[in-house]
């Protein structure tokens, strides 16, 4: 029978310290972080439901993996003081590169979860109007695409490689206002000066596209930072120039995607919140 991890006991049989994988049933283990207040301490990973160690306790299984950036190679250790007792949780110490952090939005992404319904209906708003009527009215949409796109990039980036996880949570509506304020400026530019809304629009999608061949075509045979920057600026700065030509049909082309996308995307993300 497979599990996900088990021991040899005294009398030469296994005990399983998770629970039986069946068809149809989620794989055990249970991920979370050593500290909330603290991700780049690492991960854990508890896997509970093995067979019983007596009346009242099953046999589990927790592996704890320290980030650990200045290594190359996991190593690991099993804590001897959960062996003690053949009832206790055992626990398996590992440190590793693969247990720090990738990217993290910090406050950012508390306020995402926390508040999704209310930022995530006028985001369906946005998506249909660009769907609906976005090609109709040129400059509005050129207006409400360019503050959008610039204000909610700028929030981004901000929160993901300028400042700390541990900001407060109300930092995230001080960044968003001045952020928003930038964003009214530049769409205010881009309603009167139709070339900065174009070109925002197809830096815009470029990035989409970009993205999107990348993930498809490239990432299997070169999975590296570098090629990705590469193939997204590429595409950015093409589009752009391309939208600067065509003009009006590109208006109406990128309404329709970037609509449809907001509406698929944020229907998706308020489904697995509920």
């Amino acid at each position: 029978m497979a599990d996900s991890a088990n021991i040899v006991n005294s009398f030469g049989t296994c005990n399983h310290l998770s629970r039986i994988y069946k068809d149809g049933e989620q794989k055990p283990g249970k991920m979370g972080l050593i500290s909330e207040k603290n991700p780049g301490l690492g991960v854990l990973i508890n896997y509970e439901g093995g067979n019983m160690c007596n009346e009242t306790t099953h046999f589990s299984l927790q592996v704890q993996i320290n980030c650990n950036a200045n290594i190359e190679r996991t190593t690991f250790a099993l804590d001897k003081e959960s062996l003690q007792n053949p009832c206790d949780r055992k626990r398996i110490i590992l440190n590793s590169p693969h247990g720090c952090p990738v990217m993290s939005t910090g406050p950012l992404g508390q306020i995402l979860e926390k508040y999704n319904y209310w930022i995530g209906v006028p985001m369906l708003l946005f998506g249909g109007y660009l769907v609906a009527v976005g090609g109709r009215f040129t400059g509005t949409t050129l207006f409400m695409f360019t503050t959008v796109a610039v204000s909610l990039a700028q929030l981004f980036i901000v929160f993901i490689f300028i400042l700390p996880y541990w900001f407060p949570l109300w930092s995230v509506a001080v960044v968003y206002f001045i952020n928003l304020g930038m964003g009214l400026g530049l769409g205010y530019g881009a309603a009167k000066w139709m070339r900065v809304g174009l070109t925002v629009m197809g830096f815009s999608l470029g990035c989409l596209l970009g993205f999107l061949i990348y993930y498809s075509f490239l990432a299997s045979a070169v999975n590296t930072n570098t090629a990705k920057l590469i193939t997204v600026a590429a595409m950015a700065v093409f589009l752009a120039v391309i939208f600067l030509v065509l003009k009006d049909h590109m208006v109406i082309v990128t309404s329709a995607i970037f609509g449809s996308y907001s509406l698929m995307r944020v229907s998706d993300f308020l489904n697995i919140m509920a």
